[in-house]
């Protein structure tokens, strides 16, 4: 029996090391506090580190990647990926944005049409379209798009809403035998602009003679166009 309890004796060591070493490999390591990697994309290096270290991780940053799309010191790839199980304190490899700076678009309204431009410039940013719309506020810009205090990328451009003078337009009434003084009295009293022409052929809203008229009817015309009267008689 001493031979059998020596046996006892030599294979208890080796069986509570190979034990110990299952439990630590199998048990306590894989038991190992997880967390889920958080979604840094998008985000600031400085906001991003703040956001994975309060999960127990680290950040390091791969390299930087030229981008025209996205803003200078913005994370684009994130490896491990975002929303999976990882082993709390494994590091967070990222790749970052050296693209063109985020700028925030001045506020511009009421400015000059030169003024907003200069504006503009100085933030590295251009005017795309100018629309002019009737306003009181003639020169002026009335509305940007986008809207001041947006934040978008230098190089990006905008467009300016400027006010100008309102349009006036006439209903042309339906003339029959006009006399030629009165008919030029009445334009004259609404500031209507006209040129009057002696016996010349040439294309004419009104057409007088000493009996006939010829003119369109209720024809519309904007306080900016040129009536010619074409008188062929006295």
């Amino acid at each position: 029996m001493k031979w059998t309890r020596g046996i006892i004796y030599l294979i208890t060591p080796v069986a509570v090391f190979f034990l110990s070493s299952y439990i630590t490999v199998n048990v306590l390591l894989k038991s190992g506090v997880t967390v889920v990697c958080p979604d840094v994309r998008g985000q600031k290096i400085e906001e991003a580190k703040h956001i994975v270290e309060g999960k127990g991780l680290s950040l390091s940053v791969a390299r930087y990647e030229p981008r025209s799309d996205v803003p200078y010191g913005y994370i684009t790839v994130q490896k491990p990926e975002a929303n999976i199980t990882i082993r709390k304190g494994r590091v967070v490899n990222v790749l970052v944005s050296e693209g063109p700076q985020l700028v925030e678009l001045p506020g511009i309204i009421n400015e000059s049409l030169e003024e907003a431009e200069k504006a503009l410039k100085e933030k590295q940013l251009e005017v795309e379209k100018t629309v002019y719309v009737p306003n009181r506020k003639v020169g002026q810009v009335i509305a940007q798009v986008p809207g001041a205090g947006t934040k978008i990328l230098e190089g990006a451009t905008v467009t300016l809403f400027v006010g100008r003078e309102p349009e006036t337009y006439y209903l042309m009434p339906e003339i029959r035998e006009p006399e030629v003084g009165a008919l030029i009295e009445e334009l004259d009293s609404k500031k209507i602009k006209y040129r009057l022409l002696y016996g010349k052929e040439e294309p004419a809203l009104l057409v007088i003679a000493p009996k006939v008229v010829a003119t369109p009817p209720k024809s519309i015309f904007s306080g900016d166009d040129n009536i010619i009267i074409n008188s062929s008689g006295g």
